[in-house]
């Protein structure tokens, strides 16, 4: 599932545009739409360091490490990516297309799937309302080890 496909690049740059328009201390930077652009058209869940390897293979302008790491936190604030926490120190990056879905992600190879299951959305709202509790939002991730780790951890055993 490839849910930064769901929103064009049109819509988040408008997105982006609007968000500034409402903060007229932030300044509209050529470099964020071009960091955006390489996480929406990646189609995946990228760490900050996948990003920056992106964007300085692909962009003869130096832009640095710290750059990238203030560039997502402003896209995080501004509601442009969503952040999926793999382990500790693991973040990962998508693009916010506002279409729910949860995750699955291996702590071994950092694999991230994405899933939808409508048992489960039921589930949480049921709950929400045994508790008496205004579910507003929620964030799913499983974590285990994909199938791939796994037959990797089988041969070592052998």
């Amino acid at each position: 599932m490839e849910s930064s496909k769901n929103v064009t690049f049109e819509d988040l740059t408008k997105r982006l545009d609007k968000y500034l328009d409402k903060n007229p201390k932030l300044r509209k930077s050529d470099r964020r739409k071009y960091i955006l652009q390489v996480i929406y058209e990646s189609g995946k869940h990228l760490t900050p360091d996948e990003i920056y390897k992106e964007v300085r293979d692909k962009d003869d302008e130096k832009i640095g490490i710290s750059t990238v790491y203030r560039t997502l936190s402003f896209f995080e604030d501004a509601g442009l990516v969503n952040v999926i926490s793999i382990g500790q120190d693991t973040k990962r990056y998508e693009i916010n297309s506002n279409t729910h879905h949860d995750h699955m992600a291996c702590l071994r190879c950092g694999k991230i799937i994405e899933f939808r299951d409508d048992d489960i959305e039921a589930l949480q709202k049921e709950i929400a309302k045994k508790h008496d509790f205004k579910l507003l939002d929620h964030d799913l991730t499983l974590y285990g080890i994909c199938d791939k780790c796994k037959e990797k951890e089988a041969e070592h055993s052998s």
